[in-house]
């Protein structure tokens, strides 16, 4: 009835249903559910919100409501929620993640995306990668092309070739090359 209604529970329901043992109910139903929270809820609710990213049958749309709920309930900016929500497999979170994400990240959160230059997936570097090309000047992607071989034992060449693409390639095929990668973020 709620899915069809398109009305949201008051908070304190919304708050007393997902508590529960999440396993029995649709993604339909979490997903609606999460309306409430964006309309009313506060970051009281965030660990809360956050059980629901341990489910195993959250489909991507709900776990994309999920980031954007966190993500807008995190009114100060807590570094240990986004730090959580950045240890994903999945690209499309991530990208998600990039897109609602409210600050330039600094310190600690700078570092677990540049971190991600050395994930094993290749979607998830260059995810990162296209992320930090919009926020980052060149001088400092510079210093990530020149310390990435080094900072860890293993590294990807695609990081290495985008960077280098990216930064010294002439100016029309450097456009292009960045603009290659900051689509991979839509």
């Amino acid at each position: 009835a709620l899915s069809r209604t398109k009305n949201t529970l008051p908070i304190e329901i919304t708050r007393q249903v997902l508590n529960k043992d999440m396993g029995y109910f649709s993604n339909e139903i979490i997903f609606n559910l999460l309306d409430s929270y964006l309309k009313n809820g506060t970051n009281e609710d965030i660990e809360n919100i956050r059980n629901l990213l341990s489910n195993d049958n959250l489909s991507d749309n709900t776990a994309i409501k999920v980031y954007k709920v966190l993500v807008k309930l995190d009114i100060d900016n807590n570094q240990q929620t986004l730090e959580i929500l950045l240890d994903t497999d999945n690209p499309v979170l991530l990208k998600t993640l990039f897109s609602v994400m409210p600050i330039t990240p600094k310190g600690s959160i700078l570092d677990t995306i540049k971190s991600l230059l050395y994930h094993e997936r290749d979607t998830i570097r260059e995810v990162a990668l296209s992320y930090l090309l919009q926020i980052m000047e060149d001088k400092e992607l510079i210093e990530i092309l020149e310390n990435y071989p080094t900072q860890n034992s293993t590294y990807y060449y695609n990081v290495v070739c985008w960077l280098d693409r990216c930064l010294y390639a002439p100016d029309e095929l450097k456009e292009h090359f960045r603009n290659d990668l900051i689509a991979k973020l839509v």
